[in-house]
């Protein structure tokens, strides 16, 4: 039971975003990145890329750049204890003033209207339990989160409009293979200074860019190092 509960694993993560061009795809196609990168799926075959197994995520990235433009988020690594959630948080904290309420004993009273925040960005929560034959089973739980529009007032209070994408998914995976998660799709607006006539009274265009967000998790069961006490005595 003490090795059990002692046991750890090491997460690297990379997180980053894909924008396609505009009048291109919407989305990844795994199987050609598959293909790009050497990585075979496992069987039994499923859809997505759930069942790829990477050797090299450079080559990975360098496969998924052929398909639009990636922009690192995070490349953050984690150490979490066997059953024990080890949480991330990327993005932005967004304040907002939540509205009055009437108080709850005499009714005359006034509640909330205080700053209250939220994250625009990206949550993702891992739990690990690692069995004594080198099995990592994972426990992923992502939310990204994105602001639709600009904040809504609500009597004396106001609140952002976000937009929510969220999953739960449970995998089990060997020491040092890597967990593909995507399908976290955005679209949002940029404007550019228009050229020529339309300069002249600065003019803007506006395009939609069409994004996705690719979640990769490389689990890696820590060995216990040797006591420094039992170290001297050897």
């Amino acid at each position: 039971m003490q090795l059990r509960a002692t046991r750890q694993v090491r997460i690297e993560a990379h997180v980053f975003d894909v924008a396609f061009a505009d009048g291109g795809a919407t989305s990844i196609d795994w199987k050609a990145v598959a293909a790009r990168a050497g990585a075979a799926p496992r069987p039994p075959v499923g859809h997505g890329a759930a069942g790829l197994t990477v050797s090299d995520i450079d080559v990975l990235k360098k496969a998924i750049a052929e398909q639009g433009t990636v922009t690192m988020i995070a490349a953050p690594q984690l150490v979490a204890m066997n059953n024990e959630p080890a949480v991330m948080r990327v993005g932005t904290e967004v304040v907002y003033f939540e509205p009055a309420r009437p108080g709850a004993e005499d009714g005359r009273g006034q509640q909330g209207n205080g700053q209250a925040g939220v994250l625009e960005g990206l949550t993702l929560t891992v739990i690990a339990q690692i069995s004594a034959d080198g099995i990592v089973q994972l426990s992923v739980a992502p939310s990204y989160a994105s602001r639709t529009g600009p904040s809504k007032s609500s009597g004396a209070g106001s609140s952002p409009a976000l937009r929510v994408s969220e999953a739960d998914t449970l995998v089990r995976v060997r020491d040092g293979e890597t967990v593909v998660l995507s399908g976290f799709l955005t679209q949002h607006e940029i404007t550019k200074p228009t050229t020529g006539f339309g300069a002249m009274f600065n003019a803007q265009s506006r395009t939609t860019v069409k994004s996705e967000l690719v979640i990769l998790l490389t689990p890696s069961i820590v060995t216990p190092g040797v006591p420094a006490a039992s170290a001297a005595r050897q």
